[in-house]
């Protein structure tokens, strides 16, 4: 199958793992005592959104290339 030079099962298992990791995480945190479950969740969400548009801009002043994309 050609996998000689890659270590495509070793990256799926880490992408699962964190898709995984990352979302129980993000439940126990919008499971906290909110006020209310969906203004919980609301708040985690925007979270991760503010975390993630601020890693996106670091690699993009710092000229990270992420390969295949």
């Amino acid at each position: 199958m050609g996998q000689k030079e890659m270590n495509s099962g070793g990256a799926a298992s880490i992408i699962n793992f964190s898709n995984t990791a990352l979302g129980s995480l993000g439940m126990m945190i919008g499971a906290i005592g909110w006020s209310n479950y969906v203004e919980g969740l609301g708040y985690t969400a925007l979270i991760a959104m503010m975390i993630s548009i601020s890693c996106w801009v670091v690699f993009v002043k710092k000229g990270y290339k992420l390969h295949g994309i």
